[in-house]
């Protein structure tokens, strides 16, 4: 009985040992580089239009994922922070691209805005950039949002702000900053750089999804993708650098002659309404006080084809979005093909009669729409080769990263099983096969004898 008992004892141990050395997700020794490079609005199929040959040499010597879902809302902030906390908006923060912090009577507002620079909107959540610092691994930013506040007393080593994606030479500005990660990475004075290039998301609200502006725009990263990679090999830093390429959304044709304008702009509803956030895809509401009901139901009353509209309670669950104080008392959400109006006045932010021919942000849940979807693109010496990864969420990419960098991930959403195949070793603390293969026997002799 006692040697069964031992045996069985032994065997629980083996197990124990095997499985959590082989599959535990944790802190894992590595001195390869990470560069990310977030290419806003590129829409999972845009690179079956053509032939992008810097996406396809980086999916041939590595791995892609079929499509990126992106969270609610899918717009750019939100998803921006999703990708370096792998948390949802409500966890995070960042509920949307324009929010309302009542109890400090500020606006964020997109960048260039000084706004966006107020430090109380980034402390939702610590981001990968300052977890690696703390961590000593100091990290290079390009034109990535956020870089120039200091979170939990710790600034970014280096940080290049913001610039509008229409400025002249930002093709080039773009292809020196991943020269100079590379040249930080070859000198070890930086492994974690982040790049953001806007090109393909402005284009694509300014001229639609399917324009010529948009495409030219996707060629001119991909000719850079391509260069990187080229400087990559003959620098001989392929077994050095793990190179990332995601984005954030993707994009809907809004063409005004393709979509149905939503207008609420009635008196019964502007007499109720305090401030207005956003309009498209979906817009925040903040009632004046004591008018939530009142206007709840005269928004309902419209009847408005397309309109789908929520008290802060009653947001669907799987948005992952209600609770957060910066989530306004009502939310309109439009289907795909409807676009919310602004309302007039002062009250509207952003207050502009800009037209756009193509939106994103709409509910990326929907079942066959697919023009929210993202990529997923990534080599190096970390990743496997020619590989296809099943969808991804954009919650998942937090813990690639922390894993590529040998830090430990903070709590997130992400789903490890989803994207460890994609890895060479998914491991977690690395342990070598031959000190593994070692430790087997020993436990097998000591429970033999």
């Amino acid at each position: 009985m006692a040697t069964t008992l031992f045996s069985v004892l032994c065997m629980l141990v083996f197990v124990a040992f095997f499985t959590t050395t082989l599959s535990h997700p944790g802190p894992r020794k590595n001195t390869n580089c990470l560069i990310i490079v977030l290419v806003d609005g590129v829409r999972w199929d845009y690179i079956k239009e053509d032939e992008y040959k810097g996406f396809e040499k980086i999916a041939k010597h590595g791995v892609k994922a079929e499509y990126v879902d992106p969270i609610f809302p899918s717009n750019s902030y939100p998803n921006w922070y999703t990708i370096v906390t792998g948390k949802y908006a409500e966890s995070h923060g960042f509920v949307q691209n324009f929010m309302y912090d009542k109890v400090r009577n500020d606006i964020f507002k997109m960048s260039p805005s000084p706004n966006a620079s107020h430090v109380h909107w980034w402390n939702g959540s610590e981001p990968l950039w300052i977890t690696a610092e703390k961590n000593g691994i100091r990290t290079g930013m390009y034109w990535w949002d956020g870089c120039q506040v200091t979170l939990s007393g710790i600034t970014v080593s280096k940080c290049k702000n913001y610039t509008y994606y229409k400025k002249f030479d930002v093709n080039k500005d773009t292809k020196k900053a991943f020269l100079e990660a590379l040249d930080d990475c070859e000198k070890g004075d930086r492994r974690l750089g982040l790049v953001y290039y806007e090109p393909v998301d402005g284009f694509g609200h300014e001229f639609g999804p399917d324009s010529q502006e948009r495409k030219m725009a996707l060629k001119a990263i991909d000719s850079i993708l391509t260069s990187v990679q080229e400087k990559i090999e003959k620098k001989k830093l392929k077994d050095k650098v793990n190179l990332v390429v995601v984005s954030d959304h993707g994009m809907a044709n809004s063409n005004p002659d393709r979509v149905v304008p939503i207008n609420i702009s009635t008196p019964a509803i502007l007499d109720n309404i305090e401030m207005m956030l956003d309009k498209g895809s979906m817009s925040m509401i903040m009632p004046k006080e004591g008018k939530l009901d009142q206007l709840y139901r005269n928004l309902i009353a419209l009847g408005k084809k397309g309109l789908h509209i929520y008290k802060k309670d009653d947001i669907p669950n799987h948005y992952h979005f209600k609770n957060n104080n910066l989530v306004l008392p009502v939310l309109l959400v439009a289907d795909q093909g409807f676009f919310i109006q602004r309302i007039p006045g002062n009250r509207m932010y952003p207050n502009n009669n800009i037209i756009y021919n193509g939106f994103h942000g709409y509910d990326p849940f929907v079942k066959n729409h697919t023009d929210m979807r993202g990529i997923f693109y990534a080599r190096g010496p970390d990743f496997k080769k020619k590989y296809v990864s099943q969808p991804l969420s954009m919650v998942d990419h937090y813990q690639i990263f922390c894993h590529l960098l040998g830090i430990q991930a903070l709590p997130n959403n992400g789903s490890w099983d989803k994207v460890k195949n994609m890895l060479r070793s998914s491991s977690g603390q690395l342990f070598p096969v031959k000190y593994l293969i070692v430790a087997i026997h020993i436990i097998l002799i000591f429970c033999w004898y």
